[in-house]
Formats: structure tokens, sequence, C-alpha cells
């Protein structure tokens, strides 16, 4: 009803004045409605007309609730970006109260992005704009942030300061409060402090209408279960739990539960069970996280880590080479595909048609799955009989239109990885060529050695100790001695491998922080290269597609404290067809250039840096000065801009970083 009136008023606007009261109030019954699409799409509109209207502060309320919206569905880097701009307005001129609400909206939006670390630094703000008073809020988020980093007694005292107040103003709030403190607690192996909390949540849980809150509380029975290895019951409520998170569609839950019952599987010693629950898991995750960016597909894949350290150890337990190998490809390239999604580098790799109806296609199935799952809540069986129909149909149509996005190549691939056959990988190799592709598992590394001839895989080291070799061996520091961290580095990584003298040239597919160690030193006989993942590398040699074309480059920038660097303007004369130095190489100038033509080969930038590792977005690439614009490049500037190249090089300080 509200939506009808606001929609009425919208139409018997007649000033600026009415359409901007108006318009902000529909856009706050759609927020209310969790319509997130509504507000992303009018949000411009009336940010314009506050802008006009001199409204400064209403201008940085629109750029924080449309950040909201944008990560809501999954556009991160248009999130930052519209983030950054509302958060510098409040935390200069706003209230205590109004710095508090938009650092906790900051906070919401890092932990839609998984970056826990930065989700922290803006519940402390939000404390501290009130002097330091916790709030409800505040204190929830902290514990959430806690626990996705992994330090669970900090978050245990958290959430224990969570439950009486949220005790007070929600029951369905103090009974996931209880189940997150019991899956804390189960995480820290202390399974009996952990008991009287989901005692608690499972006496209230009949209360509640909806049925995923029951889901949470059978997960967490699995999980203190499984820490006192009582596996059978650990199965018995894991199984229960992946029962109502299918039948009500939580895809990302039941991949989190099949991953349970794989642990539970190798608790028991029964470690092809647990290849494949693990499997299935991972299958759920990437069929629901095909679409385009979006919040769910980005949380879907955020939780990936554990799912696949699961299926990679019990591959290795089960002596399952296939397998190990399907799933550390899919490992690499769904993280790959994690990464672009920061600035939306597949959604703009597709032909506008396939994007377009990509998106219609996301908006229809989250649509049709969220009215399916009201009606199971409700108990109303018409409704939910017809609801999986429509949901059934929207998904066919997705199918359909997935085999079209594998058409794309690389972009299609990304979107849906599809590994190619262990055996197929193995007869594209050259008879001196080896493919190393390495997995992280629960505990440690495993590696499998793939040549012409055979495959082996094997047991790593622990992780802690590539940990502790990639903080050893900071080649960056030229006056340290790194040879013992080198030699580490090969009994750790070589010679678990046995023979590798005969093999001339290596491509390494590693996860994780292992992309940073110097593959090189451990087989300077051979050329060692670095790939994604070996799926998309024989994807990338086999494609015949346009490329960009010429090399735009820009060096030496004219600075304001006269630092010059002669050798990349030499660099750049060399290897660029269009060349910007010294007072020409300005923001406008090299946006310019950019857009000049539809697409380069690459794009070569050598000049000074500025890093702000507290706020990253603040972080610069040093231009010359022009006007109005100071000169320094943000990456908060840069994510808005876009870059048509095939590659860019980057040469400043800490770029690498």
């Amino acid at each position: 009803r509200a939506r009808g009136f606001a929609q009425r008023g919208l139409e018997l606007v007649r000033t600026a004045a009415e359409r901007r009261r108006v318009l902000g109030i529909r856009i706050n019954i759609e927020a209310a409605a969790g319509n997130v699409h509504y507000v992303a799409r009018e949000m411009p509109a009336l940010r314009e007309l506050q802008r006009k209207a001199g409204n400064v502060m209403q201008v940085a309320a629109c750029d924080v609730q449309w950040a909201s919206a944008e990560a809501e569905l999954g556009r991160f880097a248009s999130a930052l970006g519209r983030l950054t701009d509302g958060l510098a307005y409040y935390d200069k001129h706003g209230r205590p109260a109004q710095r508090h609400l938009v650092h906790c909206h900051a906070a919401t939006i890092m932990l839609m992005m998984r970056d826990s670390h930065r989700a922290l630094e803006h519940v402390h703000k939000a404390r501290k704009a009130l002097e330091g008073k916790a709030q409800y809020t505040d204190l929830a988020l902290e514990a959430s942030a806690l626990s996705y980093l992994g330090r669970a007694e900090e978050a245990i005292v958290a959430f224990r300061s969570v439950l009486p107040l949220v005790q007070k103003r929600s029951l369905t709030g103090f009974v996931i409060a209880n189940i997150n403190l019991a899956r804390m607690l189960a995480y820290k192996n202390r399974p009996a402090d952990a008991q009287p909390h989901i005692e608690t949540a499972r006496s209230l849980v009949g209360r509640l209408e909806d049925q995923s809150v029951s889901a949470h509380v059978f997960a967490t029975s699995s999980a203190i279960h499984a820490a006192e290895k009582e596996w059978d019951l650990a199965i018995e409520a894991a199984t229960k739990a992946r029962e109502i998170n299918d039948r009500l569609m939580f895809h990302q839950l039941t991949a989190t539960n099949e991953a349970m019952l794989a642990r539970c599987w190798m608790g028991k010693g029964q470690p092809k069970e647990a290849v494949a629950h693990a499997g299935t898991a991972i299958d759920y995750v990437i069929k629901r996280s095909v679409a385009l960016p979006a919040r769910i597909g980005a949380q879907y894949r955020s939780e990936l880590r554990s799912v696949f350290a699961y299926a990679i150890t019990a591959a290795r337990l089960a002596e399952d080479d296939e397998r190990f190998f399907h799933f550390a490809e899919q490992a690499s390239a769904v993280a790959l595909r994690g990464r672009l999604d920061a600035g939306d580098t597949v959604l703009n790799a597709l032909p506008p048609e396939l994007r377009g109806q990509e998106v219609a296609l996301q908006r229809a199935e989250t649509r049709a799955v969220a009215a399916y799952r009201r009606s199971v809540n409700q108990k109303d069986a018409q409704a939910r009989k017809a609801h999986f129909a429509e949901v059934d149909r929207v998904r066919g149509e997705l199918d359909r239109h997935r085999e079209r996005l594998r058409a794309t190549q690389i972009a299609g691939q990304v979107l849906d990885p599809k590994v190619d056959a262990l055996a197929i990988t193995q007869a594209a190799l050259a008879d001196d060529e080896a493919l190393l592709v390495l997995g992280q598992g629960r505990a440690r590394v495993h590696a499998q050695w793939i040549t012409k001839q055979a495959v082996r895989t094997v047991n790593l080291a622990k992780s802690e100790v590539f940990e502790e070799l990639l903080e050893a061996l900071d080649l960056e520091d030229a006056s340290a001695s790194h040879e013992p961290s080198i030699e580490g580095l090969r009994a750790a990584l070589r010679e678990p491998l046995g023979d590798t003298a005969s093999v001339r040239r290596i491509t390494i597919a590693p996860t994780g922080r292992l992309a940073h160690l110097p593959y090189a030193v451990v087989w300077p006989e051979a050329a060692v290269r670095l790939v994604p993942s070996a799926t998309i590398d024989r994807m990338l040699a086999a494609r015949d597609e346009q490329v960009g074309e010429g090399v735009l480059a820009v060096a030496d920038p004219e600075s304001a404290d006269g630092r010059r660097l002669p050798g990349a303007r030499t660099e750049a004369q060399a290897v660029g067809d269009k060349v910007l130095t010294d007072k020409d190489a300005t923001e406008a100038k090299l946006e310019q250039a950019i857009a000049s033509r539809e697409r380069w080969r690459a794009v070569h930038i050598a000049c000074h840096a500025l890093i702000d590792p507290a706020h990253p977005l603040r972080s610069a690439l040093s231009l010359a000065p022009s006007g109005e614009r100071d000169g320094l490049w943000t990456v908060s500037e840069i994510l808005r801009a876009s870059v048509a190249t095939d590659l860019v090089v980057l040469g400043a300080c800490s770029t690498g970083r």
C-alpha cells in the first residue's frame, strides 16, 4: 500500500522540491522491502536533485545508501567509490549519531565483501563517534567480523556481550546470537560450553516462522558433535540441516552442510564418502553462483575456501588423482572469478546482449526464490507448488543462457568453470614439460606433478611452513641473505616431488598466497611460469579473439617535488605508440588517451605512487597536476574509469601489493 501511495505521489508532483521528497520516500519504501535493484536504479536521480538543491548532507546520505544497494547487488567497486564519498562528508561534518550510523553501514558493506579487517576499522570508528559507548549494532558487527577472521576467543566475548542486548529487541536475533556463540565455542573445541547455548536456541526455534533458523541449529549441533568426535550424531544433524536448506533453496548453506558431511566421513576414516559430499558441495556453490556479480554469488564464493580444503584433503586421502585435479582446478578458477568480480570485469567482458539477459535472469531467479521461501515458511502448499514451478522455469532459462555464455570462451569459463579431464591436460603437455597444481588442504598443502608420462600427487609441508617462508622471502631487501629460506623452500616444495631434473618448462597453478612464492629459484634450470588455472591457460592459448591495438605509455610525469624518472621516459618512448610524459602526463589526458581507442593492446604506466595501507582506495599513482585535478589518480578514481586494454603494466613503488 505504501508503494502505491508513493507512486501516485510521484505522478502528482509539480516541482523539483516535491519530487525530491516523494522520490526519497519511495526509495526508502523499496529499501525496506528489500528491492535493492530499484534503490540502485533510482538513487542517481535523487542524488542529482539533492545536488542541484545544494543539500550537501543529503547528497552524502544518498552516497551511503547507494553504496549499500550496490554492495547488496555485488557491485563492490561502485559501492566502495560511493561509500568513500559519503564517509568523507560525515567524518568532517556529521553529528556523532550520524557518524556512528554511516560507519556501521560501512562495516556492513565490508562484511558483505568479506573484508573483515576493514569492517572492524569501521566498527571502531562508529564506537569512537559515541565516545566509546558500545551499542547493539556495532557489537553485533564486531562479533561477526571477528568470527570471519577466525579470532574465536574475541568473537566469543563479543557474542556474549550481544546476548543480553538482543534478548530485549528480537527473539530471532537472540536465537541466532546463541547459535553463533555455540558455533564459536565448538570451533574452539569447547563443546561442553557450547551445549547450553544450542539448547537455548533449540528450545526457542519452534516459536519462529523462519525454518532456516532450525537448519542453523542442526548445523551447529553437528559442529558440536564433530568437536566431540561423535561422528554418527554429527552426520545425522548435518543431514537434517542439509535437507531443510535444500528445501528452502539456501544453496550456500547446503554447500556448507555438505562440507561438514565430508569432514565427518573423513573423521570416520571413509575418504571416498567424503569426496562424494565435497564434490556435491562444490557443485552447489558453482551452479548457484554462476549469475553475474550479485551479493549472494559473492558470498557463496567467499565460503569456498573451507569447502575446497575439505575436498582436496579428501581426494588426497582417497588417492583419487582425477578428483584432486578437478577440485584444485575449480578452486583456482573460482578464486580468479572472485578477484575479477571486484571491478565487474566479467560482466564487462560479455557482449551487451548476453550481459542484459544475465542480469534480467538473475533478478527473476532472486524474485522467484524469495516468493518460494515465503510460501514454505507460511506452509501454503498450493502457493509453494506454483512458486516452485516458477523457480524451475527461470532456472531452465538460466541453464540455456549459460550454454550461450560458454561460447564467449574466457568470460564464459570464468562464470561457469568447466575443468578439463586430467587425461586431456596431460596429453597437451610436451615431453619436457610439467604442470604443477597446488591445492590447499585442511592442514597442509598438497601438490600434483603432471607430465606426459605420469601423474604424482604428494603431501607437502603444513600450511604454516609456507606462511613462514613467505614472510622470510622478502626479496625487496637486497641486503638480506635469502639462501637459507630458499633452501627451506626447496625442501618444502621440490624434494617431496621426487625427480624433476628432466623437465625444462614448468607451468604452476598455485593457490592463494602461494602465488607469491619465488618458484624460479626452486627450479633455476627450467623456464617457470604461473597461470590462474591449467584449464584457463589452455583456453587462452587456443582462443581466436580480436585483441587490442597499440601501446599507450605514460612515464616520468612532472611532479610537485621535482622527482624525475628519466629511465622510465626512455622505456616508454621505446615501447609506446602513444606516449605521455612530463606536463602531458596528467589524469585528464591519460583518461582521454585511454578512450581514444576502442581497445589498447597494453597500457604502460611508470611513475611514482603513494600508498595508504589504512585507506587503500586513497592510494594513488602520481601523475602531473593540471587545472582542478591534483595529479593523484586514486584507486577509487581508477575503479570508476573504463580502461579497455588487454594488459596493464604498472611500474611504481609498491604497485605489486
